[in-house]
């Protein structure tokens, strides 16, 4: 979920790389569509399967 994120924050951090808005935009849609999937799956767990 958030893999592509921490990828472009580590390389920042650690080189003289800076990301664009492009760049910023396309991981955190990733992350947002990743926790999304998360969130709708222990939605399904919670009220079809009595809990976690």
């Amino acid at each position: 979920m958030v893999i592509p994120t921490t990828i472009d924050g580590l390389t920042q951090l650690f080189s003289s790389r800076e990301s664009s808005n492009i760049l910023r935009f396309a991981t955190g849609l990733f992350a947002g569509i990743g926790f999304a999937i998360l969130l709708k799956a222990f939605k399904w767990l919670i009220l079809f399967k009595g809990g976690i």
